[in-house]
């Protein structure tokens, strides 16, 4: 396993399922991209914390951000099931939302472009190096497309929800 640390010019254009949540126009401040995996055991913790903060914090988190599920799934019955079994079904469609399984273009691109994917989709998603594995949580300015906290999972793990919102509200820039 490589690692790149260099992330080129993010385009959410060329990701229909992004293109709306960025820009002047955009909803909320922040854009969490969620790399993760049913099958990966790192994981298992990570994305019931996810979905934790953003119930318990529900109020904040609807006017700060929303997080993209970028899945490496094997299967969409897999994805649905571990996003249900990790109480991600259960939250409003403007804090969380998913790129379909289907949608396997935009999956590997975002995996691509972000260098970000598990160790054994390198191949599939065409990268000899990786700046990061999975569940990896990047966080981008809504506005600019540009990554503001490049892994937030340590946060998810260390941090009590209102420690975690606060942290992320600090990101965010006065205009």
């Amino acid at each position: 396993m490589g690692i790149e640390a260099s992330i080129p010019f993010f385009s959410p254009q060329k990701f229909p399922t992004l293109a709306p949540l960025f820009g002047k126009d955009a909803k909320v401040p922040l854009i969490g991209l969620l790399f993760s995996a049913a099958w990966c055991p790192d994981c298992q913790p990570v994305v019931p914390k996810l979905a934790l903060l953003l119930s318990e914090e529900k109020e904040v988190a609807s006017y700060l951000l929303k997080i993209v599920y970028v899945g490496s799934e094997k299967t969409d019955e897999e994805m649905k099931e571990f996003l249900k079994r990790s109480s991600c079904d259960d939250l409003d469609e403007g804090v969380f939302t998913v790129i379909d399984f289907d949608n396997v273009n935009e999956r590997q691109g975002l995996k691509k472009h972000f260098k970000t994917c598990a160790a054994k989709e390198m191949k599939d998603v065409g990268l000899e190096k990786r700046s990061g594995g999975i569940p990896t949580l990047k966080i981008l300015d809504a506005k600019t497309a540009t990554v503001v906290l490049e892994d937030a999972v340590p946060d998810l793990q260390k941090l009590s929800p209102s420690e975690v919102m606060k942290k992320w509200q600090a990101l965010v820039k006065s205009d």
